[in-house]
């Protein structure tokens, strides 16, 4: 796992899962500060999410979405193995989603 500074450990660092675009199941969110970009936390932290909303919680599957134009968050994306869902406008924005399906994801069990 990349080396997580002291005051992002433990829970603190993971983002939860949230509910938007009226979709009944929760995504996949993370933001970070950008002197902590690029080091890889934000798909170490998803790979446990990934884990743990398949695993604890039963979802079946996880859709994660952002502005076209973010090229690191689809990178993170693709990295987790998720597959592109759709591209839509809303609100005047081109987004991207992204769907991982519970049988496609390595990380249930590994990250809890």
């Amino acid at each position: 796992m990349a080396d997580i500074p002291e005051r992002f450990s433990g829970n603190d660092w993971i983002r939860r899962l949230y509910s938007f675009f009226s979709e009944p199941q929760p995504q996949l969110l993370y933001a970070l500060l950008p002197p902590y970009e690029k080091k890889g936390y934000a798909t170490e932290a998803s790979k446990c999410i990934i884990g743990y909303a398949f695993e604890k919680l039963g979802y079946t599957y996880l859709i994660a979405s952002c502005d076209v134009p973010n090229r690191a968050s689809v990178q993170v994306m693709k990295r987790l193995g998720m597959q592109l869902l759709k591209e839509e406008v809303q609100d005047g924005k081109p987004l991207v989603f992204y769907q991982i399906n519970k049988q496609q994801s390595q990380f249930s069990r590994q990250y809890l």
